[in-house]
């Protein structure tokens, strides 16, 4: 595990783990709260980012960006934090976890258990005390979420975002367009994705240029 500052407030947890991908945690420490985007493959991943944080402030939350396995298995080391997530995530971790586990279980370091969300939105969810706003953003999978960081300018996409090319999982590429566009009016000043880091709005129009594509 690699740690590394990208910006005021904000830490990335790099792991190499799986073959052939990087994957990325990250930590926002707001004024008030601090949040948490992703879990990894297990607890034991997570123990340097719990010690990071430790004494856990009143607030810790996690966000799990969509319900794929190497971004949610890490969830049981947070046992007293709020887990946050669109509103089709658990119906998805619940259907997928079996097949989840049969294929990809080799990858779980830890005792890990199944935690769930347990807060969950339609649209979006404001945390304006820290400029901290999450959004549905259909997209990699249909129940894709996206943190923004208004105060830093940072935009957090989970896997919608991804080099060279992004896995196009979800049916509805219209839907995915639509969310890549409106990153594009936020226009952020950095994107961090779920296995890329550093990327721009050049990346997203490249995206889109490539989603329109596969749509014709």
């Amino acid at each position: 595990m690699e740690r590394m500052i990208i910006s005021t407030r904000a830490t990335v947890y790099q792991f190499d783990e799986i073959k052939g991908f990087k994957t990325y945690v990250y930590v926002i420490k707001g004024d008030n709260n601090t949040y948490v985007i992703d879990t990894y493959c297990g607890p034991d991943y997570m123990l340097p980012i719990i010690e990071d944080i430790n004494p856990f402030p009143a607030n810790t939350f996690v966000i799990n960006t969509h319900f794929h396995w190497d971004h949610i298995w890490g969830n049981c080391a947070f046992d007293k934090c709020t887990i946050i997530s669109h509103s089709s995530c658990c119906e998805k971790i619940e259907s997928h976890w079996d097949d989840m586990i049969a294929e990809n279980g080799y990858n779980i370091v830890g005792d890990m258990t199944k935690r769930l969300p347990d807060t969950t939105f339609d649209e979006s969810l404001e945390f304006s005390s820290d400029g901290i706003l999450v959004f549905y953003s259909p997209g990699h999978t249909s129940d894709c979420i996206s943190v923004y960081d208004t105060k830093d300018k940072i935009l957090y996409v989970g896997d919608n975002m991804e080099k060279p090319r992004v896995f196009v999982e979800s049916d509805d590429i219209k839907a995915y367009i639509a969310t890549l566009n409106h990153y594009l009016d936020i226009n952020p000043k950095k994107i961090f994705a779920g296995h890329t880091i550093g990327m721009t709005v050049k990346d997203v129009r490249d995206t889109i240029k490539y989603l329109e594509q596969l749509n014709n």
